[in-house]
């Protein structure tokens, strides 16, 4: 169909219609070094494969399967945004953390204390060790097993 679209020389072509835009004079025209609109066969052939990729005619006017394919393609379109925009809101903040992890890895250590205490922790909330355990609770656990067994 695209094929029968383009245009095809012919012997007795007709010459292509001129009009003026917003029919102004010929020296209107002159004045301003405007040249009058010519629509030639390759603008028939852009109208009409324009024509096809928009697909006016699929239903028919005014019926509900054509509102239905308009707002189905205005919910696609409205997703998509809403994906691009969530995309480009987690490259801002990727940049942002990437921009702050870098700042403080560059500080000097006073530097970092101070931020610390700024934002309410000191050095003894941020890393607390763990007290180790003694095997006393496993022997103790060890000899009630034994008692039990005994008895």
């Amino acid at each position: 169909m695209a094929s029968e679209l383009l245009p095809q020389k012919k012997q007795h072509e007709q010459a292509p219609v001129e009009f003026y835009v917003h029919k102004v004079s010929d020296r209107m025209l002159q004045k301003k070094n405007l040249t009058a609109y010519k629509w030639t066969k390759e603008h028939d052939v852009l109208l009409a494969r324009e024509k096809l990729t928009a697909e006016p005619y699929n239903c028919k006017n005014r019926s509900q399967a054509a509102l239905e394919e308009i707002v189905g393609k205005e919910k696609t379109a409205q997703s998509e945004l809403d994906i691009e925009e969530s995309v480009k809101r987690d490259e801002l903040q990727d940049k942002a953390s990437a921009k702050e992890m870098r700042l403080q890895a560059m500080e000097k250590l006073g530097e970092s204390k101070k931020r610390r205490e700024a934002s309410g922790l000191t050095a003894g909330d941020q890393k607390k060790k763990k007290a180790k355990r003694s095997g006393s609770d496993t022997l103790d656990f060890m000899r009630e097993k034994w008692r039990e067994t005994c008895k």
